[in-house]
């Protein structure tokens, strides 16, 4: 019986130590595929042919996003060779300045590893913060196939300019059935041509982009005729907001107004110019200031104004305001 036991005692170590060295290279095994998954995001964008040598021969990547006609068709893999002429060829097209990738949390076991990071960039058609999920397979010591998982609506809407249809019908409101849209009809005030001093030197302000461009010269009419002076400025500040994928530029303007009957008229706008590498845009609503007692109802009335882009090589003007009123009934 002493020797059974002995013999009992023994069988239960080496089950124990078979036990403990299969954890431990099940340890070894994980810890090697977080580092392989760390490696992959430190070469990824900086040096990618340094992670040819830790993809299988059967590697795969594989984009999940679902929305049509953005990177690739959902759930169609990569292979080694497509998945560097292709989709790290297309990447700086679509995110011209890169991506910040921030790891939030990182699981890994023998089989495979699991990733979730948050990104910061700016797309090539708006803001582009997208979260993301990777999921990443080995074999034989290597990578055998990464899975990447995120917002494919911001990446319709921020890389590519998508706008998506909202398929559902709006629930008409009984109220708004009796409500009647009236017609307005515009007349012009002001067509204000003028040319500005460019800032060489923009700054930031509030962590925006800004820069100031003062008057040098203009000429106007409309209800009056007469100069622009060469006072006030127009304030631009570039937002972190986005348009149809087209950047927000606020215009803060002031600028005086000289009449032919030497009358002064102040005037305030406020404006949003949008635009990108194909189209300029700006829209204002302006407020005026005169003692004129035959302008005096400029100093109630409010202003809307189109904005268009000269490019008049004889007096050399670099914009045209062209301002509105409702016209009263």
């Amino acid at each position: 019986m002493k020797i059974l036991s002995k013999l009992f005692i023994v069988g239960i170590a080496c089950i124990s130590l078979v036990s403990l060295k299969a954890d431990d290279n099940k340890a070894d095994k994980a810890k090697k595929n977080k580092e392989l998954a760390e490696l992959f995001f430190e070469e990824l964008l900086a040096d990618p042919e340094a992670l040819k040598p830790v993809l299988h021969k059967d590697f795969t990547f594989t984009y999940m996003g679902k929305i049509p006609d953005t990177i690739v068709p959902y759930g169609i893999p990569y292979d080694t060779e497509s998945f560097y002429s292709k989709w790290l060829g297309h990447i700086p097209k679509i995110l011209p300045d890169g991506i910040i990738l921030k790891t939030t949390d990182i699981i890994a076991d023998e089989n495979g590893v699991a990733v979730r990071q948050k990104g910061e960039a700016k797309g090539k058609f708006g803001q582009y913060n997208n979260d993301y999920c990777w999921h990443f397979k080995f074999k034989e010591g290597k990578i055998l196939s990464v899975e990447e998982f995120n917002s494919d609506y911001l990446v319709a809407k921020s890389l590519y300019g998508k706008k998506l249809k909202n398929n559902k019908k709006a629930l008409k409101d009984p109220l708004e059935e009796n409500i009647v849209t009236p017609k307005v009809e515009l007349e012009k005030i002001f067509s204000i041509k003028l040319q500005v001093k460019l800032d060489p030197h923009l700054s930031v302000f509030m962590g925006l982009k800004s820069g100031f461009y003062p008057y040098t010269k203009g000429e106007f009419d409309g209800v009056a005729k007469g100069v622009l002076l060469p006072q006030g400025g127009a304030l631009n500040i570039e937002t972190d907001e986005y348009i149809e994928g087209k950047t927000i530029i606020e215009d803060d303007i002031t600028m005086v107004l000289l009449t032919e009957n030497n009358e002064k008229i102040i005037c305030k706008a406020l404006g949003l110019i949008t635009s990108d590498a194909t189209k300029w845009k700006m829209r204002s609503s302006w407020r005026f200031r005169t003692d004129s007692k035959e302008l005096s109802w400029l100093n109630t009335t409010v202003g809307i104004s189109d904005t268009i882009l000269l490019g008049d090589p004889d007096k050399g003007y670099r914009a045209q305001h062209n301002i509105y009123k409702i016209k009263d009934k």
